[in-house]
């Protein structure tokens, strides 16, 4: 949380401002929806019946 402070305050936005909590919030949001997408690739690779092939030698 603190890292999204430092970045939207070297993005200019003014300490407590109502354009750093607009900026925390998307910060926030696209890091969840991040985390998802990894958790979602993964799973979706997990659920294929293949063995995932680590090289393409066989």
């Amino acid at each position: 949380m603190a890292a999204q402070r430092e970045r939207c305050r070297s993005f200019g936005y003014p300490e407590g401002s109502r354009d750093a909590a607009d900026c925390m919030m998307k910060l926030s949001m696209q890091q969840s929806e991040l985390r998802q997408q990894t958790f979602d690739t993964i799973w979706s690779n997990a659920g294929s019946r293949d063995p995932i092939i680590i090289n393409n030698r066989r």
